[in-house]
Formats: C-alpha cells, structure tokens, sequence
C-alpha cells in the first residue's frame, strides 16, 4: 500500500442512526449506535460484518444521502450532517461512491458518453461549449478504468459484469473525488473478475492519492485492498486494527468467528464444525444489554450482559482496538 498522510479526512464521531418503524409508537431500529472511526489521506479503510450490520447505512451517512440521528461526519474538518443541501451540492464530488449493483446504478438508456457526462456537466467541471475539453476527459476516464474509448458509445447491456463495474468507477471518479465509498463493489462479479477490479481500484488509489472506504463481506478480498480493517456487529464497531494484525491475531471473539469460517484450500485442514457460531443474531429493535455479541459468544461470562458493561472499543496494543474487556485475557 502507498504512504498515507496521517492528517484524518474523514472523520466519523458516535454517529447514531435509528429509524423509528412506523404503527409502533417509540419503537426504533438501531441500526448503527456510536460508531467512530477515521480515514486518512490515501488510507483504505475496510469495512466488514454481517448482512444488516449497518455497513451500508453508515456509507449512506458519510455521502450524505440520509442524516444520523446523532453523531457527526466530518469530511475534511467540516460536518458534512449539518450542511444545507446548496452547501452539500458543492461537497458531493469530493465524496463519490461506487456501488454494488452496476445494473441499477446505471440508466439502461444512456450511452456511456451521456453517463459520464452528466454528473460533469451538472456540477460545471466541464464547459459544455468545449466539446474537445469534454471528448478528451471522457478518454481520460475510460483510460483509468481500462476501457477502449470505442465503449463511450455503446449502452450498458452491451457490457459484462465487469465492465459495467469499470464504468461505474469511471463515473465516480469523473467528479475528481478525494473519497470513494465502495460499497461491495466486487461481491456480484466471479473471482477472476473481482481480482481484476481489485488491482485497478488499488493501482487508482495509488494514482491518483484517493482515500476509500471499502465495504464487504470477503475477508481475504477486504485485506487484500485495505490498510486498516474495521468489524461491525450489530450497529457498534468491535474490533479496529491494521489489516495484517487483525487478520493475523484477531482479538475479538466475532472476529476469531468471522476469520475461521473463511473456506481454505485443503478442507481437511481445519474442524469448521468447531467453529460455526450458534444462535441468530439479534433484533436491532431490542438489542441485547451488555455486549450485543454475548449472546452468541462462545466465551462470554455472566457480566457481559450487564448494562453498565464498557464495550466501546479501547487500544490494547499499538493502532490494535477491541471492544472486549477480556479480549487480552483470552489470549487472542
């Protein structure tokens, strides 16, 4: 990975996001709950859990399309939740994000040339005047991503999985961003095509000096991409470090979880039977007290149920947070 600027730009601090569920008077779901992490200049941050952990909601929250309920995002220094939208309007081609489903983020009666053209146009990058300016940046970007410029005139069914997904990028990355927010952009696509993707969006972070924040769900693909790792269960963070060391000594028990249900080559090289968490994961409408893993967690003890119990995360070795109290005790 490239070296990154230690200066934060982006900064997430105890953001909550509750959505209250309507016929049922004061009753919310806790979606995220006192999430707080940072991403530096050039850094990748990953972003990994389960299904409804409130990934994508705290992605939604950093580009601005929803406001948290508590909590600040700051891009830059400036707290992009408080912003009105004519001031948003300026912010959003600093923060572009790329998306899972290229399919419906990407208007099936468009060309390619239309669809990079317009997030340029609205935004007045470009001067619409300036059709050499224009023609030429549109190479530019099929250049990053690695596309013939022949493409610019062919529509997105014309295209495969993973073509669309480098038009999706080049979209993104027509508004000049400082931060790309990908949110399981390679989760669709076959392994071959997933690790072509990967190096692009490596060799663009390294390229043009952008910082990410790469949501999914494959380990090895988020440790493959990412200088740091984030865990979430269940709307709270539960383990932070820099990628080699969380994957190499996880100290959370959900990540210990996670880490030993990534399938290896040789099936014999491991009891996964010993390893498969038992029990469902929560209701985000009643979350239980304490430490919201406890009732899943093969080592938990009486107390982490207690509503009074410190789970927020704290450093137990250097960049190393857990959200366990016992973590170190259990030896990683």
């Amino acid at each position: 990975m490239n070296e990154m600027n230690r200066t934060p730009l982006l900064e997430v601090r105890d953001l909550v996001v509750r959505y209250p569920i309507r016929g049922l008077s004061k009753r919310e779901i806790h979606a995220v709950d006192c999430v707080s992490f940072t991403v530096h200049r050039g850094e990748t941050l990953g972003l990994v859990g389960e299904s409804g952990c409130g990934k994508t909601t705290v992605a939604r929250q950093i580009v601005a399309l929803e406001r948290p309920t508590a909590g600040q995002v700051l891009f830059d220094g400036t707290d992009i939740s408080t912003l009105r939208e004519r001031e948003l309007r300026a912010l959003r081609p600093r923060i572009q994000m790329v998306f899972q489903d290229n399919d419906s983020s990407l208007n099936p009666r468009r060309r390619v040339r239309e669809l990079l053209c317009a997030p340029m146009l609205y935004h007045g990058l470009v001067d619409r005047k300036d059709g050499a300016a224009l023609e030429r940046r549109l190479g530019e970007l099929m250049d990053m991503v690695e596309l013939p410029r022949e493409a610019l005139d062919r529509y997105p069914h014309q295209f495969s999985g993973g073509q669309r997904q480098r038009i999706g990028i080049a979209k993104a990355l027509s508004l000049a961003p400082q931060l790309l927010v990908c949110d399981e952009p390679v989760s669709a696509l076959d392994v071959s095509i997933q690790a072509q993707i990967l190096q692009l969006l490596r060799s663009l972070q390294r390229d043009l000096g952008l910082s990410m924040l790469f949501i999914g769900h494959g380990l090895p693909t988020v440790r493959y991409i990412s200088d740091r790792v984030a865990v979430m269960y269940m709307g709270q963070l539960v383990e932070l470090a820099p990628s080699d060391a969380l994957f190499d000594r996880p100290l959370h028990p959900y990540t210990r979880a996670l880490c030993n249900a990534v399938p290896l080559a040789d099936p014999t090289a491991r009891d996964f039977t010993a390893h498969v968490l038992g029990g469902e994961v929560g209701s985000n409408m009643t979350p239980p007290t304490g430490c919201r893993f406890h009732p899943r967690c093969p080592v938990a003890r009486e107390c982490c149920k207690d509503m009074s119990l410190n789970v927020s995360l704290h450093t137990v070795e250097d960049g190393h947070s857990v959200a366990c109290p016992y973590a170190q005790e259990r030896g990683g």
